[in-house]
């Protein structure tokens, strides 16, 4: 009898066991296996290596991937130009092809919430350009820290090939063009998906080859890799043609295939959440890291100084250093804002804080207003005329930022502050 081919009743009547000889090649398949056969005490030790088991450690390369976290608001209108953010680390570019508004959108149904996502990124058009001239485009996208990226090897024999999954929706159809690209190198190659059905979670994957040629990506806290989703775009950008290796970037190969434009019609929106940038020639599981851990990855990029007190209507800042400059109410004050994580660089400090929201003697603090306490005398009895026009950024480094004022005369404790409502920006920002 031959060795690999054992009958039934040999095991049957004398308990016959086997040598991984005994069994040929194959003939061990899923639907052979009676449920919860296989149990961890029938793994004999270092049974299973390394090299046949999926590593399912951290291996989203993006943040975010979920548009859980939201630190600008759920919403902004007007959209005509630049990059915007609505969900963190997601950026929207429109360059004068219709205005748009962006959404944190909150899901309910559809094939995207049946796979566990409950937010996504939406973009909806309010103005129409029914052509776009030549330069015209609209992309969304992600940069990539560059030393976040070294284990890719680009550049080398060992570079590897990465796999990219998403879900998507939009009430336009067609194809969708994707250019992946590696600013340090100046090399891209393309992807393009296409939308089937309308209005309908869609999920696609596709394959990144890996980047043998060109000089690799930096190991420095620079821009290493990003995918730009076409919505739309001008004749100059699809002059070429959709490059499938890695090549030398060129504007003409950005989006050739591209047949959508979302900016055509004021009907038009596209949506996209599930985002998953992994090394491997699979797509794995989704990586659902947990809201906190997904927001102290996005302080590295973002913070929003307002993170409101127990009310949630506003934050304080105790004022911890006094430099008279002049008397009366033009005294000055320096606040520190201490930083959540230690961000990607210095960083940019924006505010919107001015005469026309600061409350005023004897108001409290509130949603909308910015405010003075004094320990002794209350509510903005020493805010002077309230000018917040000359905060500006002192002594700052990556993780903290101090902020100088004029027109506030504080007393000389430890118990005056600021306050900030949570509805003004006070934004510290070192996107890519």
């Amino acid at each position: 009898m031959a060795t690999n081919a054992k009958n039934l009743a040999e095991y049957l009547n004398n308990e016959t066991t086997s040598a991984s000889a005994d069994i040929a090649d194959g003939s061990i398949t899923t639907a052979k296996l009676a449920a919860g056969a296989v149990t961890t005490a029938k793994v004999a030790d270092n049974a299973v290596t390394s090299a046949k088991a999926l590593n399912l450690g951290r291996r989203n390369l993006v943040i975010n991937g979920a548009m859980q976290v939201a630190q600008r608001g759920t919403s902004t209108t007007g959209i005509t130009g630049s990059v915007n953010f609505i969900c963190d680390r997601w950026g929207l570019q429109v360059s004068s092809l219709g205005t748009h508004t962006i959404t944190q959108e909150t899901l309910t149904s559809g094939n995207a919430y049946n796979d566990g996502f409950t937010k996504a990124f939406r973009v909806d058009c309010t103005t129409a350009k029914a052509s776009p001239t030549a330069n015209d485009h609209i992309f969304f996208q992600q940069k990539i820290e560059a030393q976040n990226l070294q284990h890719l090897a680009y550049g080398t024999s060992g570079a590897k090939a990465l796999t990219l999954s998403f879900w998507v929706k939009s009430n336009k159809t067609g194809t969708y063009e994707i250019m992946h690209y590696v600013s340090d190198s100046g090399r891209q190659v393309n992807s393009t998906y296409t939308i089937s059905s309308a209005n309908t979670w869609e999920k696609k994957v596709l394959s990144i080859p890996a980047d043998t040629g060109g000089s690799g990506i930096n190991n420095d806290n620079g821009e290493g890799f990003r995918s730009i989703f076409y919505l739309a775009v001008g004749s100059t950008r699809q002059s070429g043609s959709t490059p499938s290796s890695w090549s030398a970037y060129a504007v003409g190969n950005e989006a050739p295939s591209q047949t959508v434009n979302i900016g055509d019609s004021t009907a038009n929106d596209w949506a996209i959440t599930g985002y998953q940038l992994e090394v491997g020639s699979s797509a794995t599981d989704f990586e659902h890291r947990s809201f906190q851990e997904e927001l102290d990855l996005c302080h590295r990029y973002f913070y929003n100084g307002i993170t409101a007190n127990g009310s949630g209507n506003y934050s304080a800042f105790p004022i911890n250093f006094r430099n008279f400059v002049s008397t009366g109410n033009n005294g000055h004050i320096v606040f520190t804002v201490a930083l959540p994580k230690p961000m990607r660089t210095i960083p940019t400090f924006t505010h919107d804080l001015a005469n026309s929201n600061h409350a005023g003697s004897g108001t409290g603090a509130n949603a909308d207003n910015w405010q003075f306490y004094h320990q002794n005398q209350g509510w903005g009895s020493y805010a002077g005329n309230g000018n917040m026009n000359t905060l500006s950024r002192q002594g700052s480094s990556d993780a903290q930022v101090q902020l100088g004022t004029y027109y506030i005369s504080p007393n000389a404790n430890s118990y005056d502050q600021l306050t900030i409502g949570s509805n003004r920006k006070f934004h510290f920002s070192a996107e890519l």
